[in-house]
């Protein structure tokens, strides 16, 4: 989102830098108490399952596949094509809702398997409601109405979304793949 809302400035895009400035703030807690996105998951699996998790989950690396997958998300929103970049931007705001709902039934299927029954109340529970209904829609809205004020070409936008959702497809499979 940084490198997306450094194209869209440099393109005079700025309802859509602005848009992304929300995004990101939305990420780093601008909404859930100074507490980030990321700290939110990995203390809610850690509290559900066990708390000495927290540091594990804290210090892992990304996998080959997550790797590949971040290189192939840099180089989409890196580029000078402002349509390209702000398309495959969209790409993963527009995917973020039904991507986060398999990983809830995922992280669901973990706590009855560990644990003998499904996630509780609490931080990760929160940290989905929050995303499916109301963090990630508004993502999603945002940057379609903003994108939309300034789009002269909707083929490159398209191009962009593409790219970036074929690269997400193939992250899902080589990760079904490491996990086999």
């Amino acid at each position: 989102l940084m490198i997306a809302r450094k194209v869209a400035n440099k393109n005079g895009w700025k309802k859509v830098s602005e848009e992304l400035t929300r995004n990101i703030g939305e990420e780093l807690g601008t909404q859930s108490g100074g507490v980030t996105h990321y700290k939110m998951l990995v203390k809610g699996l850690a509290d559900g399952i066990d708390p000495q998790l927290e540091k594990k989950l804290f210090s892992l690396k990304p996998s080959p596949a997550t790797k590949k997958f971040i290189a192939d998300m840099e180089a989409a929103v890196s580029t000078d094509d402002v349509s390209f970049a702000l398309g495959a931007t969209y790409a993963l705001e527009a995917s973020a809702v039904p991507e986060l709902i398999i990983v809830k039934n995922a992280v669901n299927k973990l706590f009855i398997d560990v644990t003998g029954k499904p996630m509780q109340e609490g931080t990760l529970k929160n940290f989905f409601i929050m995303h499916l209904d109301s963090w990630e829609p508004g993502h999603e809205e945002g940057l379609r109405e903003t994108t939309d004020l300034y789009l002269q070409n909707p083929d490159n936008f398209s191009k962009g979304f593409h790219a970036v959702m074929k690269a997400m497809d193939e992250w899902w499979i080589s990760l079904a793949d490491e996990c086999a």
